[in-house]
């Protein structure tokens, strides 16, 4: 283990935490009372989003662990050479001209076809030994549980314990699976709210040219929270007021391009995702859905000029490991949903996983039960003592 005074030289106070750059990456340590050879790392979704920007969401949400909580900006996100683009809050999710404008620009400061989640494991590996670490415990969310997956396959004996909560399972693709689980979220929210259904038909024979139907809905779908005005907002469009559902698609772009480092999602997906499915394949897959290929077109459009690694085959192929995992699932989550989760059960025999009935992909409405289960799984990582009866009181949603 690197002495004390020696890890603590790379970084330096910044609040409450400590914070610094150790090979070119942004990283921020909320320090515990006392120090120990094992660490909580961070790893944030997207793939794009930057883990340090919630810093105090996480210092709330694992507070008194009595470890540390290190956050790294993964290479391209953030502080860590942040790779954003500049794409319109209207119309096509990925339009050409604007991707385009985007990759000549980013290209003059990074090279894009390092970006892999394989290079992020070993970015983090050397974080890791800089810090003096002997041990992590890993809490991934979203793409980020993809990170930590890829950390355990190559690194297990360093892993202390696992955490996952909406998990990208090694079968996940971005090309097809975002419409294919949109559809099973709005059919559940459907079954609900069962005016939607006429509703959702009027909106999508009149809807505007600059208005991404299937986007918005999957963004609506994404917290629980906003999932509550699907309805109302579909049903003001049917009835011709389309401002609201508008202005509620152009801050769900707004919020995209500002939170998610555009440049490094097409390098990650184009390499690990966009060969996955044949155009065939998607339009045969995702027929009769909402938003179709869409997803799948938009994306392998941008692979096909954005520079990235080769196809990271061994992304997709599952393992073994008896490192304890603790698995959180939403019921109406539309990106990745239960079935990932009990993917991940076969990757972790050793693990529990629990599906939160009322949940989405976001944290809204987790806190008070889904935080708290996970710090005592830290203190005491035995998958069999989880004790997830708090998810039965977490309210369900009202459409």
């Amino acid at each position: 283990m690197i002495p004390l005074l020696l890890a603590a030289a790379l970084l330096s106070p910044c609040g409450d935490a400590r914070c610094g750059t150790i090979a070119g990456l942004n990283v921020v340590v909320i320090p515990a009372a006392h120090r120990r050879r094992d660490a909580l790392f961070i790893l944030q979704g997207g793939p794009g989003q930057a883990a340090t920007t919630l810093t105090r969401f996480y210092a709330e949400t694992f507070a008194g662990i009595d470890r540390d909580i290190v956050l790294v900006d993964q290479r391209g996100t953030g502080k860590s050479n942040g790779l954003y683009c500049d794409l319109p809050v209207e119309g096509d999710l990925f339009p050409l001209p604007e991707v385009i404008a985007c990759r000549n620009e980013l290209a003059k400061r990074a090279d894009l076809r390092e970006l892999t989640t394989a290079n992020a494991v070993r970015d983090l590996e050397t974080v890791r030994h800089a810090l003096g670490y002997s041990k992590v415990d890993l809490y991934g969310t979203s793409y980020g549980a993809r990170v930590a997956l890829e950390y355990t396959r190559r690194h297990r004996e360093r892993v202390r314990a696992v955490i996952v909560k909406g998990v990208v399972a090694p079968s996940l693709r971005y090309t097809v699976d975002p419409s294919l689980d949109t559809e099973r979220s709005l059919q559940r929210v459907m079954a609900l709210a069962p005016s939607l259904r006429a509703d959702l038909a009027t909106v999508v024979a009149h809807a505007p040219p600059n208005l991404n139907l299937g986007v918005e809905v999957r963004n609506l779908l994404h917290s629980i929270v906003d999932a509550e005005h699907l309805p109302s907002l579909i049903h003001s469009a049917a009835q011709g007021d389309w401002a609201p559902l508008l202005d509620s698609s152009r801050k769900h772009r707004a919020a995209l391009v500002k939170g998610v480092a555009m440049g490094m999602y097409f390098s990650i997906t184009c390499a690990e995702d966009a060969w996955r499915v044949s155009d065939a394949e998607a339009a045969r897959e995702t027929a009769g859905t909402l938003a179709g290929d869409y997803w799948h077109r938009q994306l392998t459009a941008v692979c096909r000029i954005w520079p990235h690694a080769p196809p990271q085959r061994a992304i997709a192929k599952p393992f073994h490991s008896r490192v304890p995992a603790l698995i959180v699932s939403g019921a109406f989550d539309p990106v990745t949903p239960p079935r990932f989760g009990e993917e991940l059960t076969k990757i972790f025999p050793n693990s529990r996983h629990v599906v939160v009935a009322n949940g989405s992909h976001s944290f809204a409405r987790l806190d008070g039960c889904v935080d708290v289960m996970m710090r005592k799984f830290l203190a005491d990582p035995d998958p069999k003592k989880v004790d997830a009866r708090c998810v039965a009181a977490i309210p369900a949603p009202k459409f």
